[in-house]
């Protein structure tokens, strides 16, 4: 809604496209653009790549964020997570190896298993971080899993060395899946981020194909479907498609 001021010719609030505003003691009419061309392949390629590092970056604000070290400014916490982990995504491609970059690779966290079944939504992990300042307080760690469009199974501030869990969850197929472990060391104000360990996995018998649209792996092992209506059994090998056959 709009109103005008018929004496001094302006518009205020908002009529379409055009806004009226007051700047600088005059009348302003300011135009929004959309543009009615389609996105292209690679922007929606970058689109997609920086939606899967606000996901993670989200997970990491909530559990993470007193262990960073990362100015927040006035941007909401996950954005400065965000930004400060910007370089995973490049050339359109979503990459958190490239966190190595920032965060110094290290030999204090191991990852001793690291499993993801896509038939049962079965994940176990298993990690140790040789951390000695955990017990005095001045040391933590963080361990996530997600996929590779960022949608996160698990995000953990490790407070003791030892970590292991199995669990099921509904997994969405976009493979690869990823344990991702840092850690934090504080001293004083300032905290330092090292140890960056990362693991990618296939799940066994599974074989990501891209041959067909509708297909998005498929397994040696035959009859064992991810759902109702979720695969095809045929000559040993169930085909897995993306909703439904």
């Amino acid at each position: 809604m709009a109103t005008m001021n018929v004496l001094q010719g302006g518009i205020r609030g908002t009529i379409g496209a055009e806004t009226g505003v007051r700047k600088n003691g005059k009348n302003v009419l300011k135009k929004r653009i959309w543009s009615k061309a389609p996105g292209n392949a690679a922007q929606t390629k970058s689109v997609r790549s920086f939606e899967a590092l606000n996901r993670i970056s989200s997970s990491i604000a909530k559990k993470y964020w007193y262990w960073l070290g990362i100015r927040q400014g006035n941007m909401h916490k996950h954005n400065a997570v965000a930004s400060e982990f910007k370089m995973c995504v490049r050339d359109h491609v979503f990459n958190p190896s490239r966190l190595s970059e920032i965060i110094k690779n290290g030999k204090q966290i191991s990852v001793n298993q690291f499993s993801v079944d896509p038939l049962t939504g079965g994940i176990v992990v298993d990690v140790f971080a040789n951390l000695p300042g955990m017990a005095r307080g001045t040391q933590r760690a963080l361990l996530m899993v997600f996929d590779g469009e960022g949608h996160v199974h698990l995000c953990e501030e490790l407070k003791n060395p030892a970590f292991y869990t199995s669990f099921q969850t509904q997994l969405l197929l976009k493979f690869p899946y990823y344990l991702m472990c840092f850690s934090s060391t504080r001293e004083g104000k300032k905290i330092t981020l090292q140890n960056f360990t990362l693991e990618r996995t296939l799940p066994e018998n599974v074989f990501y194909t891209e041959n067909f649209p509708s297909v998005r792996w498929w397994t040696e092992e035959p009859d064992r479907l991810c759902g109702e209506g979720a695969g095809i059994s045929t000559s040993g090998v169930t085909l897995v498609v993306d909703d439904t056959i």
